[in-house]
């Protein structure tokens, strides 16, 4: 049984209940019984029947490594934490998670070729502009010979045979090529120069240091281009392990959402969402800390928070919606009142002015397309594919009832696309042969509704107000999002808005739990190595299987 604390803080069992779990005590280490042996056993047993026939019908090197990642990775989880006698309901699992989450990353991030991931030809010029400004002597419209093919203005590679084997074909350690040239294709990227406000410095300075080390050591094209996804991965899975070891509730929901196959394909790829979904995650979890944590909020809470929340806000203004969260914070949690008065105004105001310093002008275009001029607004905001004209701010205000029409024509029509993508049902730039199937959209499913189920390592439940603000936060963001697509994508007289994908709603995904997670959805064995092992084979097998369809498998 369960209580809680009037003050939001955790639940102790001297407090008056409110809410009564169905929970019972843990019987037995995680890592022994025998719930633990048959999952990690059935998806061992199930890669390998699967794999047989993958690699049977293409017997291709990527294919036999992926199942045997897709085998092994249960019967190693398993046994690691039968050695250790890892008991999940009593140790921290977050090093064995870290560990999972790091390992796929890296898998996703070899696995697709340069440019397959969505807008990673974009991304990738970015972060070299960075890591230019950043060496000493090297002009920022210039690059390595060795570098130029990857900056291309219509670098979409589609993951195919062709792919691996131009990569396979062209690999080498070392560069072939000395020198640097000037690149006229920056140019394509909708602006000249370096603009921080589109591209704060904190999106992009670790895939940019990744290149400048590589560049360092001399390394090929190739090389350097993984080196820089790496080094993007490593900042954003870092900052998703410290949110799943902060936060007091939760920790299945962060752990789901970052190991669903859309999460893993951001994060190893040079998309400045790696870190947005980082921060976002952080800003959640310190949230949580102080809304429901043990401890009274002392000053390195507050000032972590803060710094988190204004790193966050240039990166995506719509994410700053999080921060209303802290409202729910109860004054006594503080040491006095007035501190509590005072943080909750500086957890508004920072972020504000972050945003007023940094994408004030972009936001303007956005609404109000030319009303600024600028390099970079003279085609960011009034123009994209075919130089169409989009819907601004105005059509919203002179016809508030067409853009309701819209919108909800967009929900009807797209809503299950949105669903579907943000399970990772449809990777890279949704072509066909990306595409899960329908057996693998419900091992998704049921492996995503590890994170709606409580297990003993929760130590609050959140209440009724505290659900409501949730789904309202996760609402505000959704509608953000479409506004800013309405507004900077949508060509005028489209039935629908374009331009919003699935993998969007990831850094507030937790939200949609919180807001229906009560103390009845519960069980009473601490879920998460079960849900590590789950991920971590179906996620191999799953591009095991992609590489199978895109060598040529029926």
């Amino acid at each position: 049984m369960r209580h809680g604390r009037k003050d939001g803080a955790a639940q102790t069992p001297d407090s008056p209940a409110t809410e009564l779990s169905l929970e019972l005590p843990p019987d037995g280490g995680a890592s022994g019984d025998a719930w633990t042996l048959a999952w990690a056993l059935g998806f061992a047993a199930l890669a390998l029947v699967a794999g047989i026939y993958l690699f049977a019908s293409v017997p291709a090197i990527r294919v036999g490594v992926l199942v045997g990642l897709a085998i092994l990775l249960p019967l190693g989880l398993y046994g690691y934490a039968r050695w250790r006698r890892l008991d999940p309901a009593r140790d921290m699992i977050v090093p064995v998670y870290a560990v999972v989450l790091l390992l796929l990353g890296l898998v996703f991030a070899f696995f697709f070729p340069p440019g397959a991931v969505p807008d990673e030809g974009y991304h990738f010029v970015h972060a070299y502009k960075y890591a230019n400004v950043m060496a000493p002597g090297v002009e920022l419209e210039s690059a390595r010979k060795e570098d130029v093919r990857f900056m291309d203005d219509d670098l979409t590679f589609v993951v195919s045979e062709d792919a691996w084997r131009n990569v396979g074909r062209d690999f080498s350690v070392f560069a072939s090529q000395e020198g640097y040239v000037p690149v006229s294709s920056f140019e394509n990227f909708w602006y000249k120069g370096l603009d921080v406000t589109s591209d704060p410095v904190q999106t992009r300075v670790f895939a940019a240091i990744g290149i400048n080390i590589a560049r360092l050591f001399n390394l090929s094209g190739i090389m350097l281009f993984y080196v820089g996804r790496l080094f993007n991965l490593v900042v954003g899975a870092a900052l998703i392990i410290l949110a799943v070891k902060v936060t007091p509730v939760g920790r299945n929901v962060m752990m789901c959402v970052s190991l669903l196959p859309i999460t893993l394909h951001v994060l190893g790829s040079y998309s400045y969402d790696s870190t947005v979904i980082g921060l976002s995650f952080l800003l959640l979890a310190l949230t949580l800390r102080m809304l429901y944590g043990e401890d009274r909020i002392r000053t390195r809470h507050m000032a972590s928070y803060l710094v988190v929340a204004t790193l966050l806000a240039p990166c995506k203004v719509v994410y700053t919606a999080l921060v209303l969260i802290v409202l729910l914070v109860p004054s006594q949690r503080f040491s006095s009142r007035r501190t509590a008065i005072l943080f909750k105004a500086l957890a508004f105001a920072l972020p504000a002015a972050a945003i007023l310093l940094t994408r004030m002008v972009t936001m303007v275009n956005m609404l109000f397309p030319g009303a600024v001029k600028t390099d970079a607004a003279a085609t960011s905001g009034v123009s994209g594919p075919g130089r169409a004209v989009f819907y601004s701010a105005s059509y919203i205000l002179q016809a508030p009832l067409g853009f309701l029409k819209i919108l909800a024509r967009t929900f009807w029509r797209q809503g299950d696309d949105y669903l579907l993508h943000v399970l990772g049902g449809s990777l890279g730039w949704l072509q066909g042969n990306l595409v899960a199937s329908r057996r693998e959209i419900v091992v998704l499913f049921l492996l995503a509704v590890f994170g709606f189920v409580s297990d003993p390592s929760d130590k609050a439940f959140p209440k009724g107000r505290e659900r409501v603000l949730f789904a309202v936060v996760f609402a505000l963001v959704l509608f953000a999002l479409e506004m800013s697509m309405f507004v900077g994508w949508t060509p005028e007289g489209n039935p629908c808005i374009e331009g919003v994908q699935g993998r969007y709603f990831i850094p507030v995904l937790p939200l949609v739990y919180l807001a229906v997670r009560n103390s009845s959805l519960a069980v009473r064995k601490d879920m998460k190595l079960p849900m590590l092992i789950g991920f971590g084979s179906f996620n191999c097998l799953y591009l095991a299987r992609i590489a199978f369809t895109v060598l040529g498998g029926l």
